[in-house]
């Protein structure tokens, strides 16, 4: 609970604490470090992430895929 004194100071660097503490409770992503302060993150095999390095590591692009699955042989027609 915030309170406030009559020097603003000292209640601006109060406030920078309590916000402070706060984030130490939040998740980290284990790719890129960032605090994770959104609604949602990802939780892959034990791996906490954030929306941005989930999608970098995770999304396959159709194109991408389909010339996978041409080079080992599947019949993609």
């Amino acid at each position: 609970m915030m309170f406030f004194s009559n020097d603003p100071i000292v209640d601006a660097m109060r406030h920078d604490a309590e916000i402070e503490r706060e984030q130490e409770k939040l998740p980290v992503c284990d790719a890129c470090g960032k605090i994770i302060d959104d609604d949602t993150f990802w939780l892959i095999s034990g791996e906490t992430l954030c929306d941005d390095c989930a999608r970098d590591m995770y999304t396959v692009h159709m194109d991408t895929w389909l010339d996978t699955q041409e080079d080992e042989g599947w019949d993609c027609q």
